[in-house]
């Protein structure tokens, strides 16, 4: 089956990321605050827009997308502003934002060398 990450978009510059064979319908239960058990973040900062939605990998594991997806977005926010997957409480333990914190700053420094101009030697 089909499985797609997607990030939602919430108030306050917050995020939701997830993974789903249905993001369409989880985007409407979010907004109707219909989840199942109800989710306490997109609660707290409502839904504005499914930003990203894409499509897992053909031979990958959709829990291993939705975590890359998560500690991109923390990278990007910050990790008290993005909640998804393992890390849904509203409040996380003290150990697992210190070592999410250490994830998202690897990933922003994968990310800015990425995105550094190559130099010719």
């Amino acid at each position: 089956m089909l499985h797609f990450v997607y990030v939602l978009e919430l108030e306050g510059d917050y995020a939701w990321v997830g993974v789903s064979a249905n993001p369409a319908k989880l985007l409407r239960q979010h907004t109707r605050r219909r989840t199942d058990p109800p989710c306490r973040w997109t609660t707290l900062h409502p839904p504005r827009a499914l930003t990203v939605c894409t499509p897992v990998e053909e031979g990958r594991s959709p829990d291993e997308a939705l975590e890359e997806a998560i500690i991109d977005a923390m990278a990007r926010r910050g990790v008290a502003r993005v909640r998804g997957g393992a890390y849904s409480t509203v409040t996380l333990p003290s150990e697992t934002r210190q070592a999410l914190r250490q994830r998202a700053s690897a990933r922003r420094a994968e990310i800015a060398e990425a995105r550094a101009p190559e130099t010719e030697a």
